[in-house]
This record gives structure tokens, C-alpha cells and sequence, in this order.
């Protein structure tokens, strides 16, 4: 299991943030992150998420997408991986969160632009938040509220079983010959 940020108490006081940090249950779910070239990991790939999405469904999520809590800011702007031409600063350079799910602020474009499905179980929800007419909450998050609070393992298992992610991926310089020179090396140490 991979996680965003260090583990760690999520707090207890009684705060905005501990509220929602309390009707997370602890860990916010995280979706929308993808695989990169440039940093390996078993995030799926967006390109085999593309499908077809019920008009109705599509315009609920991209709006309640936009809508998130800024939960993280980064210094540096995301890339589309579909690599489509759109502006670095167009895909955003936050996390976006409600009480239950984390997403990067670009996870709209791919919905919009491109077709790509998330996860049924964060479409229900949307829909029941939209139905309830209940949007993210605009809470500010702390930094020491956030610590240990983002749990990817479910996006990883989802897009694995769509068939886009992969076991933890290997970099592409570590050739077989190394990695197997590298394990024997371990093994001596240990």
C-alpha cells in the first residue's frame, strides 16, 4: 500500500478539520492519480480508463470535482498523460478533497476532455451528495490535520482490476541481470 504523506495522528481537537478528519474515519480515499514515466508507481493509467459515461452522471462529477476543499498545494503544476496539449497551469497544481475522498485538481479534465470513469462507489457518492445537495465542504485544511490522512490502496486494487495499473512497476533501468545482482547483494547484507 502506497500513501500520500507521512502516518501519523490525524489530531484530536475539536477544529473544522477534526470534524471532518472524524467523518473520514480517518483516512480520506484517494482517487485520481496516475501513472508517471517519470516517477513508477501502481497508479493505473488513465488511457484505460476511457469509456462512456451517462450525460447526467458526468456533469454531477465534473462540477462536484471542481467544487473539492483545497486539501494540498504543490509548488509545480500536473501534466495531462494523455498528453493532449493542455496547459501545465490548466491541470492544476492541488489535491482536492470532501470528507470521505482526495483527488488532484486536473481529475476533471480527464473526465471532461477524455472519457475517464472513476470509480462506481465515488459516483454514488457524488450523486448522493449532489442529490442532497451537499458540496465539499470548504474547510481549510492544516498541514498537521493532513499528516497520514490520504490511504491509496483502493484506487490502486480498482484501477488493477480495470486492467489499468500494474503490480509495482520496476524503473526502467533496473534490468533483470541487476535487480538479480542487487537481491544477492541485500541478501549478504542482511
Amino acid at each position: 500500500m502506497q500513501t500520500r504523506g507521512k502516518r501519523g495522528n490525524a489530531g484530536t481537537s475539536s477544529s473544522p478539520v477534526a470534524s471532518v478528519v472524524a467523518s473520514a474515519k480517518g483516512r480520506l480515499q484517494a482517487i485520481g492519480y496516475w501513472y508517471d514515466e517519470r516517477a513508477p508507481s501502481a497508479y493505473p493509467r488513465p488511457q484505460l480508463l476511457v469509456g462512456k459515461w451517462a450525460a447526467r452522471d458526468r456533469r454531477a462529477v465534473l462540477a462536484y470535482l471542481r467544487a473539492g476543499a483545497v486539501f494540498e498545494t504543490y509548488r509545480a503544476h500536473s501534466h495531462c498523460r494523455f498528453n493532449c496539449g493542455t496547459p501545465m497551469r490548466d491541470m492544476g497544481r492541488r489535491d482536492l478533497a470532501d470528507a470521505r475522498y482526495v483527488w488532484p485538481e486536473g481529475l476533471a479534465h480527464y473526465v471532461e476532455a477524455h472519457g475517464v470513469l472513476l470509480p462506481p462507489t465515488f459516483v454514488r457518492h457524488v450523486l448522493a451528495a449532489v442529490a442532497a445537495k451537499s458540496l465539499p465542504p470548504s474547510t481549510l485544511w492544516h498541514r498537521r490535520a493532513r499528516e497520514g490522512l490520504v490511504d491509496d490502496a483502493a484506487w490502486i486494487a480498482w484501477g488493477m482490476r480495470q486492467g489499468a495499473g500494474e503490480a509495482q512497476a520496476a524503473p526502467a533501468w533496473l534490468t533483470p541481470a541487476l535487480a538479480k545482482a542487487l537481491r544477492a547483494e541485500l541478501r549478504k547484507r542482511t
